[in-house]
């Protein structure tokens, strides 16, 4: 289950809760542990996945880096296995779409419209 105002993605394993949020303390996770801005880094798993040469490794990333924000003292090996827990891999996926979603929300009324210049201060 979602929160959509805040962008939480909670789910329990094994009876206890988790929240999964891809904030700007999760993406710099992900970058410190991947060595890539968080722009490329979702960009190549966008591509990989698509094309079907995923590695778990990054998968497992970023599962980790959301659940950061509010576990901070889970490892990635402890993230490895709540997503076995969740069913594997389409079960974590699944969650962390939701996620994502809520992190960079598109109503596509922007979409084929240039980005605006930013204001003079």
């Amino acid at each position: 289950m979602g929160n959509t105002v805040q962008g939480k993605r909670t789910f329990s394993v094994d009876g206890e809760t988790f929240t999964l949020q891809f904030t700007p303390n999760a993406f710099c996770e992900l970058e410190d542990a991947s060595g890539l801005s968080t722009s490329v880094f979702l960009a190549q798993f966008q591509a990989n996945l698509e094309r079907k040469r995923h590695r778990m490794k990054e998968i497992r990333m970023l599962f980790w880096a959301g659940l950061t924000e509010h576990h901070d003292t889970i490892t990635e090996k402890q993230a490895g296995r709540m997503m076995q827990e969740l069913g594997g891999v389409l079960g974590a996926l699944e969650i962390m779409h939701e996620a994502l979603g809520l992190a960079f929300p598109d109503s596509g009324e922007n979409v084929g419209k240039e980005t605006p210049a930013p204001l003079a201060r």
